[in-house]
């Protein structure tokens, strides 16, 4: 009778001081986390990667929209027969009859600064 309560007494200390062991390691891996430079540093990685996708989903939106400016100006110069350089740069299709040159865009307008009006 002695051994069976040797084993069991031998058991129920091991299976004690393993539980306290894995509750030590869990409760300070949880009080690690719950530390207030690891709650700031996850916090400021997750608003890093959420700026990170909103602002390649900005620049995949802008190129998108310059692309179909683009596109749209292409269309409507080759319709209406326009030809001259273009404001991106590249030059119209070529001048066919009855073909109309696009006047330049007038340069920007400079304001009179305040005070200096009567000198």
């Amino acid at each position: 009778m002695i051994p069976k309560r040797l084993f069991w007494a031998a058991a129920g200390w091991t299976a004690g001081v393993g539980s306290a062991w894995w509750v030590r390691r869990r409760d300070r891996a949880a009080v690690r986390r719950a530390r207030p430079d690891a709650v700031a540093g996850r916090s400021v990685a997750g608003v890093r990667a959420r700026w990170r996708r909103a602002r390649a989903a900005v620049a995949a939106g802008v190129a998108e929209g310059r692309l179909a400016a683009r596109e749209r100006e292409t269309e409507l110069r080759l319709r209406y027969g326009l030809v001259g350089d273009s404001p991106t740069g590249r030059s119209g299709p070529s001048p066919g009859p009855g073909a109309r040159s696009v006047p330049a865009p007038p340069g920007p307008r400079r304001r009179a600064r305040a005070g200096r009006a009567g000198r």
